[in-house]
């Protein structure tokens, strides 16, 4: 059926699931926020020393249109199984964007009578809270000392950077950095033509390789926990090395 909504989850459009089911709203929950604070000494107020937020949840409003009560019932339990899957969810009132979600409440007909009656499927997102960019935003540095300046798209307070660094020449020494966060790697070893890469997995823990080889315990303990860009501002990103390397910066911004 034919509505002015589109959902997509894990690349499965939801209204191809039965040609009777008709996708009739979509509803976000406001953001909650919590906010960590610490008195001020001998004066009235607070600091905010942190701001969290824990989870995106969104709502989807449908109906099957089906009279026979076991034909409807066995289309419900599709949906089930389309949503169980969590994934990537893609809704097209925020077309250049998606959320990974796990389900929080699968649909469920509680009136076998009540044929017309809207079923409702809750989605969560816990692990990055925010939808992200499909578009990657991308700069690139070359040089043993470089720096450079992007502005990294979104309307969350931050979100993390990937680098990928390739070894012009043999590389023992390196830094990355963005904002006012850095990473520096000593005691490595990487050959010309090789690469380090920068990431995160789907948990947010940071991930710091040469191929396959973890170079984590290569991190001087001064360097930063991550690598953290502000959103909706220009970032500074910069590299720096024994030898000349080719270094990009990836981020997807995230939007509350």
């Amino acid at each position: 059926m034919i509505s002015r909504y589109a959902v997509s989850l894990h690349g499965q459009d939801m209204a191809e699931i039965n040609e009777n089911l008709l996708i009739l709203d979509v509803n976000y929950t406001p953001a909650s926020i919590t906010d960590t604070t610490t008195g001020l000494a001998n004066r009235d107020g607070a600091l905010v020393t942190r701001r969290y937020k824990e989870v995106s949840t969104v709502t989807i409003s449908f109906a099957l249109r089906i009279y026979d009560i076991a034909v409807r019932q066995s289309v419900c339990q599709s949906v089930i199984q389309w949503a169980m899957k969590g994934g990537k969810l893609v809704i097209n009132d925020r077309p250049d964007c998606f959320l990974n979600v796990i389900c929080k409440t699968p649909p469920a007909i509680s009136s076998a009578r009540d044929w017309t009656a809207a079923l409702t499927v809750v989605f969560e997102a816990y692990s990055i809270p925010y939808w992200q960019d499909e578009q990657i935003t991308s700069y690139t540095l070359t040089g043993r000392n470089a720096r450079g300046s992007i502005y990294v798209p979104g309307s969350a307070e931050r979100t993390f950077a990937n680098v990928i660094v390739k070894a012009n020449e043999s590389v023992s020494s390196l830094t990355v950095g963005v904002g006012d966060t850095y990473i520096t790697l000593s005691g490595i070893s990487i050959p010309a033509g090789r690469t380090v890469l920068f990431d995160y997995d789907s948990e947010q823990n940071l991930r710091i390789r040469q191929d396959s080889t973890s170079l984590l315990s290569k991190r001087t303990p001064a360097s930063s926990d991550d690598l953290v860009a502000e959103c909706g501002k220009d970032n500074t990103v910069y590299v720096q090395a024994n030898n000349s390397v080719i270094a990009t910066y990836n981020f997807r911004g995230w939007w509350n």
